[in-house]
């Protein structure tokens, strides 16, 4: 079944194996004897494909191995090889019972719970199974490791020396077990006990300088058995139960890895949170009071909107530059305007101010009378006619001086204003009513109130109010070929324009410590490469592939980000409601951070991917090992 023909291979310029041939059959105890450093555990490794020869080709079946690439020499480690090391070779936070069925798992050996009752009752550990490997015997923790290939349905079982660390009652009872094992399967057995092999093997092989001196049961092969190298994988579920059980072996440095990285999570989740939270209150804020702020057709006026929209690159170095207003906004005040405003739908309209240019020195305070909704009269009537108008106070029962100078009044009751004659633009009025404004835009205003028949003077304002938010919008469509000024939507766009650019800053540090962790956390995955050099090559000698290795260590790091996040929306969700409440009882803000489900899922999304990245040059690392070397470094 496997044959190797003229094999040598050289260390520091001496040969460790000097042209060693050597046919094995398919089912037999083969026993090789020799001193140490004579090449008998060269010759296994090589034999196990996890040592590659200087000279010489490995036939194995209908494949040579030497001429393979590497990926297959896994699949061949995979299907057919089981190895039994001097050291045990069992993953630490794994328990017995999780060792022995990694192998089959990785070859995709489907295996009976009686079967595994069997062998472990078999190998007297059944009652340590489930025990952490630290607290067993040296010859538990053999019996184990020859437990875990028992269950396998490899055609070969590669042994070094498996009795060196154990009593000799236990040597005996291995010796035994692997005889009977031998019965089934080539079993291949690295040692320097002569007597405990001239006991047990019928076929003794002897090296000495590397070259086989002795072989006292010798065999020409003549098999041809098909070599199947197909892919076997550690499975998704096992990935994750191996590092799920890692992880808690580990515990301590996984919480404060994961603490460490929600640091970062946590500031970025506030940040995003407090940003949506503020820009909800304000539109919340302009939907349900700041609706009822007109929107204003102006012959000429100020539109803050502009501000954001100057072009700085228009203007030319050493050149006298000659621009429009920037800020300002013109229309058209005519007929066709008036019309358009009179077709529009009533219903969605609370009144409409006509503002027009009477008496430049008083032309701020006269208002035209928008409805008597707008307003609640304190002292006197309504106006009935076009030569009566009302006095508005603000919402503090106050004028200023320049309005009270034209009106030649100083600081008096309300009744006495009610029935006094002012004159506007050479008209008599009499004032028949006091009124405070019910309406937000006019809260803090103060003027004369008039109707609009009582003068044929240009308009230079309209004053549109909608009686909801959406009647407002419908209100801007339907005049979307003018220029129209709304106040309250250009005062949140400012504030949100500013909350925007303070988030952007504070997202930076955000940004910052995550990436900290980042590095933080790819520090640690590499480290744990080195901690767990050992694991990744008893790993490799069982069967697992470079992938395999990869998926372990990043599926850790997806583990940790993914528990991460979850720390961090623990967290962040008890912070909301602190914050919330403090707010709420200092401005009288509800919900300034908004921890929504579109934040939640974009920092799940952030902390897996980043973790994940954070750990694929380690895992790279860890997967291109060479199981060779590991073993070599962990003797």
């Amino acid at each position: 079944m496997l044959k190797l023909k003229n094999v040598s291979k050289i260390y520091n310029n001496q040969k460790v194996l000097d042209n060693i041939s050597l046919d094995l059959r398919e089912k037999e105890l083969v026993i090789i004897l020799g001193e140490s450093g004579s090449g008998k555990s060269t010759l296994l490794n090589i034999i196990s494909a996890i040592e590659k020869p200087d000279s010489g080709d490995i036939i194995f079946g209908t494949e040579n191995l030497i001429k393979i690439n590497n990926k297959k020499l896994d699949y061949y480690r995979n299907n057919y090889i089981d190895y039994i090391f001097q050291s045990y070779n069992l993953i630490n936070y794994l328990n017995i019972l999780d060792n022995i069925i990694l192998s089959s798992k990785i070859k995709k050996n489907k295996i009976k719970d009686n079967d595994i009752k069997e062998v472990l009752n078999k190998l007297r550990i059944d009652k340590v199974a489930k025990n952490d490997i630290l607290t067993l015997s040296g010859g538990e923790t053999q019996r184990g490791a020859i437990a875990r290939t028992l269950l396998n349905n490899s055609k070969i079982l590669l042994c070094d020396e498996p009795t060196g660390a154990v009593d000799s009652k236990n040597s005996l009872n291995i010796m035994n077990i692997l005889k009977e094992i031998s019965k089934e399967k080539l079993v291949i057995v690295v040692t320097h006990n002569e007597s405990l092999a001239k006991k047990f093997a019928k076929r003794i092989i002897k090296i000495k300088d590397g070259k086989i001196i002795k072989d006292t049961d010798p065999y020409i092969s003549n098999s041809k058995l098909k070599v199947n190298l197909k892919r076997n994988k550690l499975s998704y579920i096992s990935t994750l139960n191996m590092s799920m059980k890692n992880m808690k072996f580990k515990k301590m440095r996984t919480f404060l890895t994961m603490l460490a990285f929600s640091i970062g999570l946590i500031s970025l989740s506030l940040v995003l949170s407090i940003s949506s939270g503020f820009n909800k209150e304000i539109e919340k804020f302009e939907k349900e009071t700041l609706f009822n702020y007109p929107l204003i057709i102006s012959k000429e006026n100020i539109s803050i909107d502009n501000i954001f929209n100057i072009d700085n690159n228009n203007y030319k170095e050493n050149y006298i530059n000659i621009t429009d207003n920037a800020y300002t906004v013109t229309n058209n005040i005519d007929e066709a305007l008036i019309k358009k405003i009179d077709n529009l739908d009533k219903n969605n309209i609370e009144g409409i101010s006509y503002i027009k240019n009477i008496d430049q020195s008083i032309n701020e305070y006269l208002i035209d009378n928008p409805g008597k909704n707008f307003f609640n009269l304190l002292k006197g009537s309504y106006p009935i006619n076009k030569t009566e108008v009302m006095l508005m106070i603000s919402d503090k029962n106050s004028i200023n001086q320049t309005l009270a100078n034209y009106l030649d009044i100083e600081s008096i009751k309300f009744d006495e204003i009610i029935n006094k004659k002012v004159k506007i633009n050479n008209k008599t009025f009499i004032i028949t009513g006091l009124v405070k404004s019910n309406n937000e835009f006019y809260k803090e205003s103060y003027g004369i109130i008039y109707n609009k028949e009582a003068f044929n003077e240009e308009i230079t304002d309209v004053l549109i109010f909608p009686n909801s938010y959406e009647s407002k919008l419908i209100i801007k469509e339907k005049l979307n070929d003018y220029n129209i000024i709304d106040e309250s939507s250009s005062v949140i766009n400012v504030v949100q324009n500013f909350v925007k650019g303070v988030s952007y800053i504070l997202m930076a540090f955000s940004i910052i410590s995550l990436i900290v962790s980042i590095i933080m956390i790819a520090v640690i995955s590499y480290i744990s490469v080195i901690e767990r050099t050992r694991e990744i090559g008893i790993l490799k000698s069982i069967g697992a592939n470079s992938k395999d290795i990869k998926r372990l260590f990043l599926s850790e790091n997806i583990i940790i980000g993914l528990l991460s996040s979850l720390l961090t929306i623990k967290i962040v969700t008890e912070l909301q409601n602190v914050i919330n409440n403090f707010v709420y009882k200092k401005i009288a803000i509800n919900n300034i951070v908004d921890f929504n489900f579109s934040i939640i899922t974009f920092i799940i999304l952030v902390s897996i991917s980043l973790s994940y990245l954070s750990g694929l040059i380690p895992a790279r690392i860890a997967s291109r090992k060479k199981v060779i070397d590991i073993l070599n470094s962990s003797r």
